[in-house]
């Protein structure tokens, strides 16, 4: 609809209206017979939307009945006290999350190791190509002037 007050006589469904606007849309609906038309479509159609709301209201019970369970189910699992887990409790739920995720790193670590070398040994986890055995000895006087027990 394209009259100047349509949207004043849609204002007036959803809020209570100052007097001059008021005035105004009375105006309006004495002189335009198709506001008018539309005043009493809209009433219609809000009558009809009450009716709808009566007719489900009764059904309410269900989000009662759904808030009271999930007050109960956070109640079985909280404790009663509103005091804090102790580290026992916590360690005791977190320790079957973090060894799951633990062997699944290492499960992951060993196939990359075996895709990237073929093989599963000490060097292929470590990504060292040669690992040399030498059994070097050193006297302390020579780490010395190695610098092994330099500070700086």
């Amino acid at each position: 609809m394209n009259h100047p007050c349509y949207n004043l006589l849609l204002a007036s469904f959803d809020r209570p209206l100052t007097p001059s606007e008021a005035e105004k849309l009375r105006q309006a609906l004495a002189n335009s017979p198709e506001l008018l038309a539309a005043q009493q479509q809209l009433e219609a159609n809000q009558l009809a939307l009450n009716q709808y709301a009566q007719q489900i209201k009764p059904h309410a019970w269900l989000a009662t009945k759904v808030a009271e369970k999930i007050a109960a189910q956070k109640a079985a699992v909280l404790p009663a006290t509103n005091s804090p887990p102790n580290l026992q409790q916590v360690l005791a739920n977190l320790f079957p999350r973090m060894a799951l995720a633990t062997c699944l790193l290492l499960a992951t670590l060993l196939g990359w190791a075996y895709m990237a070398k073929g093989e599963i040994s000490f060097e292929s986890i470590a990504g060292i190509d040669v690992i040399n055995y030498d059994e070097t000895e050193f006297d302390a006087d020579e780490l010395n002037e190695m610098g092994a027990f330099s500070l700086f």
